[in-house]
């Protein structure tokens, strides 16, 4: 009887070691980025806009036209637009991410005005210049 419960409990243990997935699964073979068109979250440089981000701030709220629909309904709010950053600094795939809620008028002018934004250095990865995905809140109030 000792000899059989010794060899069922080697035999469940045996069993159960087998079975359990490995605890330190091998590392990710490395990804070698050759596709232009691939889009870098997390570049090492980000892209720089002539004047740094209170400047680009500053040109938005200058080019934004508030749209007199808007004006008269008194819809505010805040838009954020997504935008792709090219290797020439020039800015693609503008769309929204998030409107005003209930004021797509405003998202439609937010798109307008990043479009016109073009960054004088690209996004820069292991020294190379890459596209860089952006997102960009727009903010319309009416004072």
């Amino acid at each position: 009887m000792k000899t059989l419960f010794t060899i069922l409990t080697f035999a469940f243990l045996s069993i159960t070691t087998w079975c359990q997935p490995e605890l330190n699964p091998p590392p990710p073979p490395p990804v070698e980025v050759t596709d232009e068109q691939t889009v870098f979250p997390f570049p090492e440089v980000l892209p720089v806009y002539p004047g740094g981000e209170a400047a680009m701030q500053s040109f938005i709220m200058k080019s934004l036209v508030y749209p007199t629909e808007a004006k008269e309904a008194n819809l505010q709010g805040r838009v954020f637009v997504k935008m792709i950053v090219e290797k020439d600094g020039s800015v693609s795939n503008v769309h929204v991410v998030r409107g005003a809620p209930g004021a797509p008028i405003l998202d439609k002018e937010a798109v307008r005005v990043v479009r016109l934004i073009k960054f004088e250095q690209p996004a820069k990865n292991n020294g190379n210049p890459v596209r860089y995905e952006y997102i960009i809140p727009v903010m319309f109030k009416l004072t």
